[in-house]
């Protein structure tokens, strides 16, 4: 996945993806934060760790050691209080611009503006309330409707509102197949909900015939890219929360450009990310996982497989292994994962030793205010780099590449993801 540290990844994070959808949206939070794209790390999780249904929650997902680890990447402090001297607290501000900032894209026409106020909503949402999250969803949606509206041929608009739809049990995903059908010729993952569907009620045919469908599909993209260009744009109009930030940060009484520009660029990878992971890959895994799989259908989860490796994001990429693992037709197949999976985890690690030595260079004498702008730079850098170089493996790539870091693992190394 884009926009992180999201190769830091351990089989725990793994089994959780492939175990549990409900799993889903903590695994994206956590890995929202896995990056130096502190800001919303330091404010939303770090600054909400006194909440014991949101740490409990995250905990069913990732083990304390994974979120140690994500405080250290980022150089952040594993304890902080709120704001003092009466400020208001910095998660309030945070779900305060939420609110505002949802109100001023909705009242716009223009695709981009809607579409970010839909992914924008969710974060709105009472964490402790199940209807509150079921209201912001509908609410979502109909954006998500008015923005496909304008921009019909649009993937990214597609996928979220399949995504959305096939969680709100008003919404009739029909309505949605004819430009599906159109897509899913180019990007295979927009066929995961109907999967889902299909696996979840045992629709044994239906399932084969949406794996065959797969596998004819020109490659497999989650759309994260797209989606993070079209956010980045909208936010562009409006503005940005601005407390914690040292004197250096302004110009004056305005933020100056680099310190919005990377304040733009953090916001836009939460909210990509909180709304990232595509319905379905449990499904997905389960359909290729069955013992009495025909040849045929083992091809095709095969190629779906060797599509998902060749994705812009990790996370997918690491699903390919282990898709390609679980549907593999010989040994070649099996030392090719295999492969793959120590160059991910090779790649995984040498990304980290980069991060590292990046919180190492912060100066101890920096205030908190300043270690979280320089964190925020750094974090804009990194964002930058993978949308130039056209993904997260790429961007990882370039990244170690310019710092003289390895990018390829020895021969005789041996890691796992």
């Amino acid at each position: 996945m884009i926009f992180g540290k999201a190769a830091i990844v351990s089989k725990k994070l793994l089994a959780a993806v492939t175990a549990s959808e409900k799993g889903f949206a903590w695994l994206v939070f956590v890995r929202a934060c896995q990056g130096l794209s502190a800001s919303l790390c330091g404010i939303v999780v770090v600054r909400q760790n006194k909440q014991v249904g949101f740490m409990n929650r995250l905990n069913r997902v990732l083990a304390a050691a994974v979120i140690l680890a994500v405080f250290a990447a980022g150089g952040i402090p594993a304890a902080s209080s709120s704001i003092e001297d009466g400020h208001v607290p910095a998660e309030r501000v945070q779900k305060q611009w939420y609110g505002d900032t949802v109100r001023a894209l909705a009242a716009g026409e223009d695709a981009d503006s809607l579409f970010a106020a839909a992914l924008i909503l969710p974060l709105t949402a009472d964490p402790e309330s199940a209807e509150s999250f079921a209201d912001a969803r509908r609410e979502a949606h109909e954006l998500l409707d008015r923005a496909l509206s304008g921009d019909s041929g649009s993937g990214e608009l597609l996928a979220h509102a399949l995504m959305n739809c096939f969680r709100i049990s008003s919404c009739d995903p029909e309505q949605y197949a004819g430009s599906a059908d159109r897509l899913a010729a180019d990007n295979a993952m927009l066929l995961l909900p109907w999967l889902q569907a299909a696996v979840e009620a045992g629709d044994e045919d239906g399932t084969a015939s949406l794996l065959e469908r797969m596998a004819a599909a020109d490659g497999y993209d989650s759309y994260l890219l797209e989606t993070g260009e079209r956010v980045a744009r909208a936010l562009k109009g409006v503005d940005l929360p601005e407390h914690d930030l040292p004197p250096a940060a302004f110009d004056g009484d305005t933020l100056n450009a680099e310190t919005r520009r990377a304040l733009r660029l953090n916001q836009t990878s939460y909210i990509v990310l909180s709304n990232g992971v595509p319905t379905g890959y449990r499904s997905l895994i389960d359909a290729c996982s069955r013992d009495s799989l025909s040849s045929k259908l083992q091809e095709s989860c095969r190629s779906i497989a060797l599509k998902m490796q060749d994705s812009a994001s990790m996370l997918d990429a690491m699903l390919g292994v282990a898709l390609l693992n679980r549907a593999a037709r010989d040994e070649q197949d099996r030392r090719q994962a295999n492969e793959m999976k120590r160059r991910l985890s090779w790649l995984s690690s040498s990304y980290s030793r980069y991060e590292s030595g990046l919180a190492e260079d912060e100066d101890e004498a920096l205030s908190e205010e300043e270690r979280y702008h320089r964190s925020l730079l750094n974090g804009a850098r990194v964002l930058e780099t993978f949308y130039e170089q056209g993904g997260e493996i790429k961007g990882m790539q370039a990244l170690l590449t310019e710092a003289g870091l390895p990018v390829e693992p020895p021969e005789d190394w041996s890691g796992n993801l």
